[in-house]
């Protein structure tokens, strides 16, 4: 499954700031929100990315700052606990949703993790990836049409979203429809960064539906596209 939150958060909040309590992390961004809602946006952009400024009210919360230590230290069941604290507090929080889901996953609650995120869409919180972590949830009890349908709507909100091509794509072939994935792969392949790798999954996956001659030529394509970018990279 493809998940992006807790990383990208981890690595945003306590990369370069592990030496720092609890407190003393609240204190900071707490201080950089002030700054952020007062229109002094350039001093806090230069330490907070622009793609989180909208979560502000998710990081005054102190629960919220404890939940993503004990993310840090692997404590997934106290991390669980203050996140529904920070929900408590604040039941508009998109990032708490995706954060809390997304530990639930990992605690095997795939029903918990629905009835979560069915809160979420029922507050009109929409995010793409609410619908793809629905997605995964779903697809994890065996309930492949919900699965497929969040999986869908994640992509109508965030077309390169390639979490949620890798999990479509991975249903579609778990149910072998094959060429249902490959209809997939092609409508993203401008928009995906990795493209050899997206040829070469178009050719294994019409090696499944047991076209032989289509996934050569795609095999052959991805090779050819590999020896030419290592080509231009030997020339610079």
């Amino acid at each position: 499954m493809q998940i992006e939150t807790t990383d990208f958060l981890l690595s945003l909040y306590l990369e370069t700031q592990s030496k720092l309590t609890a407190t003393d992390l609240y204190k900071k961004r707490k201080h950089l929100i002030e700054c952020y809602k007062e229109g002094q946006t350039t001093a806090v952009t230069k330490e907070l990315p622009e793609t989180i400024l909208c979560y502000c009210n998710a990081i005054e919360d102190i629960y919220f700052v404890r939940a993503i230590h004990a993310l840090k230290q692997e404590t997934l069941n106290k991390a669980t606990y203050y996140f529904e604290r920070c929900l408590s507090k604040n039941p508009l929080d998109t990032l708490s949703y995706l954060l809390l889901s997304d530990t639930l996953l990992k605690l095997q609650r795939p029903y918990q993790t629905i009835n979560i995120l069915q809160k979420a869409l029922a507050l009109n919180l929409q995010h793409p990836r609410i619908q793809n972590t629905l997605g995964i949830a779903y697809r994890a009890v065996g309930k492949h049409q919900l699965a497929e349908k969040h999986f869908l709507l994640a992509l109508s909100k965030k077309p390169g979203f390639s979490s949620a091509i890798t999990n479509l794509v991975n249903l579609y072939i778990e149910q072998n429809h094959y060429l249902q994935a490959v209809n997939l792969l092609k409508k993203r392949l401008f928009l995906c960064q990795e493209k050899e790798l997206t040829m070469k999954k178009i050719g294994q996956c019409y090696l499944l539906a047991n076209q032989l001659s289509k996934a050569i030529f795609w095999y052959r394509l991805s090779k050819s596209r590999s020896n030419k970018k290592a080509h231009l990279t030997l020339l610079s």
